[in-house]
């Protein structure tokens, strides 16, 4: 903005722009010494990354100078149009004032605490100047179409000296207290409906890395600058084995980054204007790439801009993914190599933030830690993370914090609506194509009922299917490696992670007839116990592969692992006491040689109740009696093998066919169980069989059904008579009962 600002922009935007920073931090000398340590955050799924979203590269670069002039130029767009800016006293304007009032007075006791005060500060007051500015700057008021605030987007397991949970996003516009009413007024259709698509499709918009205030954090942000040069992203490190080919895939960069300049407009035009004066800036302004577009795309071809030559090595790499391959080619001799060593801790940091990033589709992530900050920016077509220097946030000078704050806000969604504007661009439909899916669509409801050779087709396949999964269970189950690969996503393992049978000793390298492959197409859920994952399970049998779809169970964290390998043993508990029906088959458990994850490799077992209904959340579908039958059965074998569930609900209830059925997830399982506890138990499963179900920690309500109401009480008649008869013989039941309405942790 320079030293003095424009008349019309008024004394308390200029002074925020100028003057804001926020004051020193210093940390609670109560805190916990935990709160200081800072672990490797690398995760599992970093390492297996797909070597084209990989970071190759690092450079640091006057970002923060770049950033603020997108402050300069809005406002010089608003000024040129004539604007009317609303007054600093309306809504939640940062004014002097407002700041002195709504100061953070939060102890610094942890990560948490530094996200929450900067989250009441700088990250409150920057997202309504940058909402309004670019947004709607005739509204009435300064309110804010966007949200800093703890996403818990892929949470994973954080000391307390560190966090990254935190970020910006795009408000719900069915919401009045998400985007407040004047400001949607202050918008057009147009604008509403992009922002629209940008948060069904953007989360969220950007990521920050919080870390508590502490010296050890302090250092890691300025040792950040040591990365530049070319960037050894960490991967598995199993070798002699050779990932399969894939097909391109393409992503999409702004139009031009911070740092750039538009040759095709004058320099002192921002990208975001419209051309009218009498209308308010917006994002439906965003330069369109298709024009002297520096967008880049990694692979692939799009309709605005994609080459005759890039579709064709499309086609190419297609067709070599579906060759099959030799089994020479499949299953080499591998061999284990031993842990990477301690790579500094930066490094580690750089690599997680951005693998995040990717996961995610974002393009901005920002370090900070209350007194120190680094902003990068992620280029895609680059595979580069930019980073600013060390911003010394107290004492921000040219520019001011506030203004460095707000040019970064303005930059991050500048740069997802420019990203989100190209992909609608790419995913117009082709009216000649649409008209003909119609029509394809209209020939195939028109079904024939089966014929005699259709039907014993279908069962000669069925008798295929049960053979060939025999002959893979025998072979997998007595294989001591695992070679376990990502293939959906962002992720494709250039190699893959070993996994050595638990109980068993590792060696250095093993043969083909020694190990099978693993490879995850998908998540189907996460949970207290891990994630889980539909995967196809290849193994070499007689010189050909056999191939299974299987589900691989992945822990991590400590408890993880701990409830993990209790559910293995009260698989191997069932299994020893000759319960095959119901249950899954378990191949075993794996531990992986470079971290401390473990992997439980089950068969898969068809579709859970949950994703079967038709309506979920009305808890009220019936199944057929075929079925309920069979679940009775299945659950009164396992507590005849003296195992209690425990957590009996429609999400570990799976269905194959009309009358073959399974339970799964065994991890809270108990065993010898009391008889009253067992009768709760198939009290509560014949209840929810027959379409009357209450989930863990649901009470009833205003909007009840009264047969709902009945049931409720039904059972907790029953129950009670039930615990009071466990009491009097002594046997009393030391572990809440799920049913019984206590909260319960989220289903794997």
């Amino acid at each position: 903005m320079g030293d003095e600002a424009p008349d019309f922009v008024g004394e308390e935007i200029a002074y925020f722009m100028q003057k804001y920073n926020p004051p020193l931090r210093s940390q609670d000398p109560t805190a916990s010494p935990t709160s200081r340590k800072l672990a490797p955050p690398i995760t599992f799924y970093d390492k297996h990354l797909d070597n084209r979203f990989s970071l190759k590269k690092v450079e640091v670069i006057p970002l923060a100078i770049h950033l603020s002039r997108a402050v300069n130029e809005t406002i010089q767009s608003i000024k040129d149009r004539a604007v009317a800016l609303p007054p600093p006293t309306g809504g939640f304007f940062p004014s002097r004032e407002f700041r002195k009032y709504h100061g953070s007075n939060l102890k610094i006791t942890d990560s948490e605490a530094v996200a929450k005060v900067y989250q009441a500060t700088a990250a409150s007051y920057c997202q309504v100047m940058a909402s309004t500015l670019l947004l709607h700057p005739n509204a009435s008021c300064w309110l804010s179409a966007l949200h800093w605030r703890e996403l818990r987007i892929g949470s994973r397991d954080q000391s307390k000296a560190f966090t990254d949970e935190y970020g910006l996003e795009v408000g719900d516009f069915d919401q009045d207290y998400e985007v407040p009413h004047e400001v949607q007024e202050a918008m057009d259709k147009s604008t509403k409906d992009l922002l629209r698509d940008v948060r069904r499709r953007h989360p969220a918009l950007a990521y920050w890395d919080i870390f508590f205030v502490s010296q050890e954090a302090e250092n890691l942000l300025k040792n950040m600058g040591d990365a530049a040069g070319m960037f050894c992203h960490q991967q598995c490190r199993t070798s002699g084995y050779t990932a399969p080919p894939c097909v391109p895939v393409s992503t999409v960069d702004a139009t031009l980054a911070p740092w750039e300049e538009d040759s095709t407009s004058s320099a002192s035009t921002p990208s975001l204007h419209h051309d009218h004066p009498s209308t308010p800036p917006g994002p439906s302004d965003v330069h369109d790439s298709s024009q002297g577009s520096k967008a880049a795309r990694v692979g692939g071809s799009s309709r605005s801009g994609g080459k005759p030559e890039d579709a064709k090595k499309t086609g190419e790499a297609a067709a070599k993914l579906d060759q099959p391959r030799t089994a020479g080619d499949l299953w080499p001799r591998v061999t284990l190599r031993r842990r990477e060593l301690s790579r500094p801790m930066h490094e580690l940091f750089l690599q997680r933030a951005w693998s995040r990033a990717v996961e995610n589709d974002t393009t901005f992530i920002i370090f900070h830690c209350g007194n120190f900050e680094r902003i990068g920016y992620r280029r895609r077509a680059e595979q580069t993370l930019y980073l600013s220097d060390l911003i010394d946030v107290p004492n921000c000078d040219r520019p001011a914090y506030g203004h460095l704050n707000t040019g970064l806000y303005l930059s991050i969604i500048q740069d997802v609506i420019d990203r989100t504007k190209q992909r609608q661009r790419e995913e117009v439909p082709d009216s000649k194509t649409r008209k003909r899916r119609r029509k394809m669509d209209a020939v195939s409801s028109n079904k024939r009922c089966k014929t005699r050779a259709a039907v014993r087709k279908e069962r000669t396949e069925a008798e295929q299917r049960r053979e060939n999964y025999e002959i893979v269970k025998e072979h997998a189950a007595s294989r001591s490696l695992a070679l376990l690969e990502i293939r959906y996503g962002v992720y494709n393992s250039p190699a893959p992670a070993s996994f050595v049978r638990s109980k068993t000793k590792k060696r250095k390298s093993y043969g083909p007839d020694e190990y099978f492959s693993l490879v995850l197409t998908s998540e189907i859920a996460s949970g207290a116990t891990g994630i889980a994952h539909e995967a196809q399970l290849k193994v070499l049998v007689g010189g050909s592969t056999r191939s299974l779809g299987v589900v691989v169970k992945l822990s991590f964290k400590l408890e993880q692992l701990e409830r993990l390998r209790h559910e293995v043993s009260i698989y191997e508990h069932l299994a020893a006491r000759g319960v095959r029906e119901g249950i899954p088959f378990v191949f075993g458990l794996f531990e992986d040689t470079e971290t401390d994850t473990l992997a439980l490799v089950m068969s898969h077992v068809g579709e859970c109740l949950w994703t079967l209904w038709p309506d979920p959340c009305a808890y009220k579908d019936k199944v057929s009696e075929s079925a309920k039958a069979s679940y009775l059965r299945v659950l009164g074998e396992i507590h005849r093998a003296g195992v209690r569930h425990r957590d009996i609900r429609p999400e570990n209830l799976m269905l194959v066919d009309e009358d073959q059925v399974a339970i799964i997830d065994f991890d809270q399982a108990e065993l010898n169980p009391t008889e009253g506890a067992k009768r709760r138990e198939m009290r509560h499963i014949t209840y929810l069989l027959d379409g009357i179900y209450f989930p863990p920690g649901e009470f009833p309500s205003d909007k009840t059904t009264p047969e709902r109401k009945s049931a409720a009480r039904t059972l907790a008649v029953l129950d009670s008579v039930d615990e009071a008869s466990d009491e009097d013989r002594g046997g009393g039941d030391d572990h809440a009962d799920p049913e019984e309405g206590n909260p319960k942790d989220e289903g794997d």
